[in-house]
């Protein structure tokens, strides 16, 4: 009997495997946590529907150690798609996708759906597209006179100078007529002014 399950996870990293209604599996995988329970929707190959058929195979690994019993069990008990055993994993195991093998058809549809989304153009940042000598030339002129670099203590100030002192500008000095204090308007209307008139009149 099985002690994991979707809300009782194994420790640490661990090798797990999806078996079919014969007992035998059809695909290895190390995870942490829920993964084992929680393939992305994006994933071609998804739990069991009966998890059950969960199977944990380690537990209490390091990530390397279950990459290695990974591609162990693999290596095992085969891969269908390159003809050596029983399971559907479409890698050797371990991080990435090495070792994955594609047929001709699935090559073609993955041309013929990267066209069709492009308007029947390969994207030029998936063609290997190089620039002329002509653009090179033409980006390069563009560029004369631009500092890209660091701005000069003298550029900053020019820049800054316009804009300082913009909030502030349309202030002007006032006296409260009730307490006597002196300040910027602005704060001199919000803060005293009738609000010191209201004070004296409910004192």
């Amino acid at each position: 009997m099985c002690i994991y399950s979707r809300t009782n996870h194994p420790s640490g990293f661990y090798v797990y495997a999806y078996i079919r209604l014969d007992g035998t599996p059809y695909y290895v995988g190390k995870g942490k946590a829920g993964r084992a329970w929680n393939h992305c929707k994006n994933d071609t190959i998804h739990p069991p529907k009966n998890t059950k058929s969960i199977i944990i195979l380690k537990t209490d690994l390091t990530e390397f150690g279950a990459l290695a019993f990974e591609r162990w069990y693999i290596k095992w008990f085969g891969r269908i798609d390159n003809g050596t055993g029983i399971l559907r994993n479409r890698t050797d195991g371990g991080d990435g996708a090495a070792g994955i093998i594609q047929s001709q058809a699935q090559i073609r549809q993955r041309v013929t759906t990267t066209l069709l989304r492009h308007g029947g153009k390969w994207p030029s940042g998936m063609a290997g597209k190089t620039h002329s000598a002509e653009s090179n030339e033409k980006r390069r002129k563009s560029m004369i006179g631009k500092n890209t670099g660091t701005h000069s203590s003298e550029h900053i100030e020019a820049a800054a100078a316009p804009k300082r002192g913009m909030r502030y500008k349309k202030q002007y000095l006032l006296t409260c007529p009730h307490c006597n204090k002196t300040g910027g308007s602005s704060n001199m209307k919000r803060y005293h002014m009738d609000n010191c008139a209201k004070m004296i009149n409910t004192e």
